[in-house]
């Protein structure tokens, strides 16, 4: 019979396995109103990139214009008592009132100047609620607003995307977890491209109901978003298992009998097969 023979060497092997993962932002920020009202501008949609502090929507709170009438009154009256509070220095300093009458007027003051910050805070927080902001830079995932809406404080308006690294979420069995650490690498693959990224975490608890492991990774930094956009289901590759530093022989090389695996060597010199038993491992 025809044969090949091969020289052994030692190295290290890897079995890899295919898992489904899903893409996902690194930092996400969902935007809720503070209070309820008629949506009345929505100067963004789904897709586009916006910046901290830029507006997101205005809604009419129908409380405004009574939180700055309030904020007018208490300024009036914050004047009109600093007003009195000189007229009365003036009669204090040549005695004309007693010094328990001053110090109500200056007490006046105190109290005008309470009631006008308390007014001007609720001013600010209403037109705050008002006016939603973006609280970070990045790209609008989701807008489910638009004008004449009405909306209540638990309904979601968009979804914020930060400019950060995108991450893949994946999970894995016991067996693949184990030899799973932070730093190992891991290839995404999506539409027939692939893209490299490294292992962010990796869950200690399994899911009572899947009883698999939740494992992030961290894309590259120059990934486009735009080839993996969020949510997406994304095929990548990890290494389940790896032996370091073994013998290595081609897979057709091992034969078994009885429950045992061998190898046959070839003595050169004598011209004969010797068969020996080895301890096979991964193939």
């Amino acid at each position: 019979p025809v044969v090949e023979v091969t020289r052994p060497g030692r190295g290290d092997i890897r079995l890899t396995s295919s898992l489904i993962g899903q893409v996902e932002p690194e930092e996400v920020v969902y935007v809720y109103p503070k209070a309820s009202g008629d949506v009345t501008e929505v100067p963004i949609k789904a897709g586009e990139r916006v910046e901290a502090g830029q507006l997101l929507c205005v809604i009419d709170t129908r409380q405004i214009e009574s939180a700055k009438s309030n904020l007018d009154s208490a300024q009036l009256t914050l004047r009109q008592a600093k007003e009195e509070l000189g007229r009365q220095s003036v009669l204090y300093a040549a005695g004309g009132i007693s010094e328990q009458a001053y110090r109500q007027y200056q007490n006046n003051v105190e109290a005008a100047q309470i009631t006008y910050e308390n007014a001007k805070t609720n001013y600010d927080n209403q037109v705050s609620y008002s006016q939603i902001t973006a609280p970070i830079s990045g790209m609008v995932e989701v807008c489910n607003v638009e004008p004449f809406d009405t909306v209540a404080q638990n309904n979601l308006l968009c979804v914020i995307s930060g400019q950060g690294a995108r991450i893949v979420s994946f999970d894995a069995s016991e067996r693949i977890r184990n030899f799973l650490s932070e730093g190992d690498p891991i290839t995404v693959e999506k539409n027939g491209e692939t893209f490299d990224g490294t292992i962010s975490e990796v869950s200690t608890m399994a899911d009572s109901d899947t009883g698999l492991f939740q494992v992030k990774a961290r894309l590259r930094e120059d990934t486009d978003e735009t080839k993996l956009p969020t949510g997406s289901s994304v095929k990548l590759y990890v290494t389940s298992e790896h032996a370091d530093d073994v013998l290595l022989v081609p897979v057709n090389s091992v034969y078994y009998d009885g429950g045992l695996s061998y190898v046959y060597t070839y003595d050169r010199e004598s011209g004969t097969l010797h068969k020996v038993q080895v301890e096979a491992g991964l193939y």
